[in-house]
């Protein structure tokens, strides 16, 4: 797995909100969940003792009653995804990226256009922009913590 800062610092400070969101923050490394890097780092936090996965779902999948998707249901599905970080959620987040940003037929992109696999490569962030959505989501869950216990 690639080293994550933000998923470092979270897991010594037993952090499991802030993992959830470095984690969910993640889905937009390669949105088609090709790299592996996700469900990697799902693995190598629990490798670590930490129970990051709730028991349940709570709500309904953003995937309910659809057999089509587009950008938006991946981004609800990531968004809901952190409120309720459960294994149906990260099948549902998963389900989409991949209908959605891997070129399956119920793909809101035309696989068959001659400009579909280099669309799927654009939807792969740099890693140096990863890095700093992690980081940058860690500063501010960080910040909203010291307003928290200040205000106690």
């Amino acid at each position: 797995m690639k080293r994550y800062d933000a998923i470092e610092s979270c897991i010594a400070n037993h952090d499991i909100e802030g993992l959830r969101n470095a984690i969910g923050s993640l889905c937009y490394v390669s949105m088609d969940f090709s790299s592996g890097d996700f469900l990697e780092a799902i693995s190598y936090v629990e490798s670590k003792g930490i129970k990051l996965k709730e028991d349940s779902l709570v709500g309904e999948l953003v995937s309910k009653g659809k057999t089509t998707f587009t950008e938006d249901d991946f981004g609800d599905a990531v968004f809901e995804l952190k409120e309720n970080f459960c294994q149906e959620r990260i099948d549902d987040v998963m389900m989409i990226g991949k209908a959605v940003y891997g070129g399956r037929p119920n793909s809101t992109q035309d696989s068959a256009s001659p400009n579909a696999e280099s669309r799927h490569d654009n939807n792969k962030l740099p890693f140096n922009v990863v890095a700093a959505i992690i980081a940058v989501a860690a500063v501010i869950i960080l910040l909203v913590k010291i307003v928290s216990a200040m205000r106690k």
